[in-house]
């Protein structure tokens, strides 16, 4: 029996990632995490834990990578329960939302706002940790690009082709000044405008990008980013030898120019790895050869030195086996071959072999193949099994069936999700799949629902002006119910009754022009000569918090908080 075989490339991650208490902190605030969604292996068990193999070199499977920063805020011991609790609760809502197949841009703007639900709740429940908050930065990377997530100022940049560029924008009070044209000298670089836990309500700013291979996405927290300029962050990258390499580095450098704040990095390489299908069997051959050629990896740096399970019956060809089944590279290549049979329990076991000569060692090849295919068969019926019966289990006692976590199974059985087919991304700034018209009424709803917020908690303060109180409320509804037809409209399921796209501006724009005509006090004066621009209103009550005093909440609107 002949194996078929077929040469395709696959994409591959190779991650690094640290995060250091610095110089001048008594604890590390910061948090971080990287997440395979396809396989649901989570590479951190927690902060200070080493990146597991199999996460930090991975192939990106069709649910694709989560990466994660998270800086936290608060002093004492809230900074740090803000940060884990972000991470913690964005992982698992990806791990459901994406498992679902919900789009991501979708899946990241829910786990953000659950995320800041959760951290507010508990704000306000204990006096201990009240004042809490955390930054989020992630980046979910699949085949359809990259989804970037952002609240704060910790940061995500895109190096390509050795050049750097950042994918967030800072939501500080220095870069909103620097946005609006004022002057920047004086201004703070430590409040930031925004955070999860420190108001009820959390916008997530969502954007997406290409990807291409060579992409290298590095995520850090404001204690890197404010002692590396962006050109040095390329330099020290580009020229390591390796991502490990390039992390220290990078914290080190961070450290020796002061280290007053913790330093959190990640930093993610996209690669493109040529493979050779064997059939559907569980043998996979490792060629070694004395250098990758260029068709086989794009990838600059060299991946960490890992063990990957194996999970396919691909062979890649510039993967290296374990050092013990390496043979003298002086052999000729055929030779130099390995071999990884997957044994009874689901391990692999690598042990030198020599091509067959006769046809009684190719018989005994086929039956090896043979069996080692039955073994895999009736572990994957046994998987299916128990999971079948876990269901059946849980909707007979009328709970949902859950996500299932690595820990649940033994890592040689753990199940892998099935496949989700591309489907349409969520609305971002960048989102080519959908029409200008489309992302241009998703803000002008949003800032829309924002002022009828503001306006709402307003006329809490004010006696009077019930009928103004009534409509207001009113037009929060509305603007809820067209915020949900929009997004149905978004997902392409939008119905018969529904109100059109251009239908929803029109009742955008009335309930906007409602708000803004309304007499003072209800409507927030502006200042002559003003546009009245979002970033302006903010800095404007930026300023007046900081002549109050420290950590204080901005009045209707995001709340600025110090850094400790």
């Amino acid at each position: 029996m002949t194996a078929s075989a077929s040469n395709e490339a696959e994409t591959w991650v190779s991650v690094s990632v640290r995060t250091d208490i610095g110089m001048r902190r008594a604890g590390n605030e910061d948090n971080l995490q990287v997440v395979d969604l396809t396989t649901q292996r989570v590479g951190l068990t927690h902060r200070e834990a080493a990146l597991l193999p199999d996460v930090a070199w991975h192939r990106l499977g069709p649910l694709g990578t989560l990466l994660i920063v998270s800086d936290g805020m608060g002093g004492a011991a809230a900074g740090e329960v803000a940060s884990e609790m972000a991470v913690k609760i964005v992982t698992q809502e990806m791990l459901q939302q994406i498992g679902k197949g919900v789009p991501s841009s979708e899946a990241m703007r829910s786990a953000a706002e659950r995320a800041n639900a959760a951290i507010w709740e508990r704000s306000q429940n204990e006096s201990a940790v009240r004042g809490l908050g955390a930054t989020l930065t992630a980046v979910h990377l699949s085949a359809q690009g990259a989804v970037v997530a952002q609240v704060g100022d910790s940061r995500a940049y895109l190096i390509r082709n050795g050049t750097i560029r950042q994918l967030t924008e800072d939501q500080s009070w220095a870069a909103a000044a620097k946005k609006a044209g004022m002057p920047v000298a004086n201004v703070p670089s430590n409040v930031i405008l925004q955070a999860l836990g420190t108001q009820r309500v959390v916008n997530t700013d969502i954007t997406t990008e290409t990807i291409q291979p060579g992409d290298i996405f590095l995520l850090c927290s404001d204690g890197l980013s404010n002692k590396i300029e962006a050109h040095e962050l390329v330099r020290y990258v580009t020229n390591a030898d390796s991502l490990s390499a390039a992390a220290e580095d990078l914290v080190r450098v961070a450290n020796e120019r002061g280290g007053e704040d913790n330093v959190t990095v990640v930093i993610a390489e996209v690669a493109r790895v040529g493979c050779e299908v064997l059939g559907n069997t569980r043998v996979t051959q490792l060629f070694i050869s004395a250098a990758p050629t260029d068709d086989k990896i794009t990838s600059k740096i060299t991946p960490e030195p890992v063990t990957t399970e194996l999970h396919s019956v691909e062979t890649c060809s510039n993967l290296s086996p374990p050092a013990a089944s390496v043979e003298s590279s002086s052999s000729p290549p055929a030779e130099r071959s390995t071999r990884l049979l997957a044994s009874p329990n689901g391990s692999a076991e690598a042990s030198a072999v020599s091509p067959p000569t006769s046809t009684g060692g190719k018989l005994f090849v086929v039956l090896a193949l043979a069996a080692v295919g039955l073994i895999v068969v009736a572990g994957v019926a046994a998987m299916v099994w128990v999971l079948h019966a876990r269901a059946a289990k849980q909707s007979a006692s009328g709970k949902e069936p859950s996500v299932m976590q690595p820990a649940d199974l033994p890592s040689d059985v753990r199940p892998n999700p099935p496949s989700v087919s591309p489907t349409p991304s969520g609305i971002g700034r960048k989102d080519d799949s959908l029409t200008p018209d489309l992302v241009d009424l998703e803000k002008k709803l949003k800032l829309a629902k924002q002022q009828a917020d503001e306006l709402a908690a307003r006329m809490q303060e004010l006696p009077g002006y019930e009928d103004v109180r009534k409509a207001c409320q009113a037009n929060r509804d509305r603007l809820k119910q067209l915020a949900d037809t929009l997004d149905r409209h978004r997902r392409r399921e939008a119905g018969a009754d529904d109100l059109s796209v251009a239908n929803i501006e029109q009742e955008v724009n009335r309930i906007t022009e409602w708000m803004d005509g309304l007499p003072l006090p209800p409507r927030e004066a502006k200042e002559p000569g003003r546009k009245g621009r979002p970033e302006e209103k903010l800095l404007d009550k930026a300023t007046k918090v900081l002549e109050q005093g420290s950590e204080v909440l901005l009045p209707h609107a995001f709340r600025s908080s110090l850094h400790p």
